[in-house]
């Protein structure tokens, strides 16, 4: 398995590894009142794009994520592109959350 970063195109979205060069204009925009306003759909398509890429490029059998219990925007983005709790899964901290996406069919 390649160490690469994919590159990644949605509708509106390019996901790529970022660049030094990326941070002056990342760390203005965190700053910004424009951060008040990450996520919403643009959290939910790159999330369900890279799901989508780990599951159909890489051909990986499952996929999990592990959030921290306090983590609430991240527990309801991965529940809202069908993740699920599993209880059962080992996790390397025992205080996370680990939920189970679904292959995107």
């Amino acid at each position: 398995m390649s160490s690469k970063a994919p590159r990644i195109e949605t509708e509106r979205l390019i996901l790529r590894r970022m660049s030094f060069g990326d941070w002056p204009d990342y760390a203005s925009m965190l700053a910004s009142k424009r951060s008040a306003h990450m996520g919403g759909p643009y959290d939910t398509e790159a999330a369900t794009a890279l799901r989508d890429w780990a599951f159909n490029a890489r051909g990986l059998p499952t996929l999990v994520s592990y959030i921290a219990p306090e983590n609430d925007r991240s527990i309801t983005l991965a529940e809202r592109i069908g993740a699920v709790l599993d209880q059962t899964a080992q996790r390397p901290d025992p205080n996370d959350l680990v939920f189970r996406h679904a292959h995107p069919k």
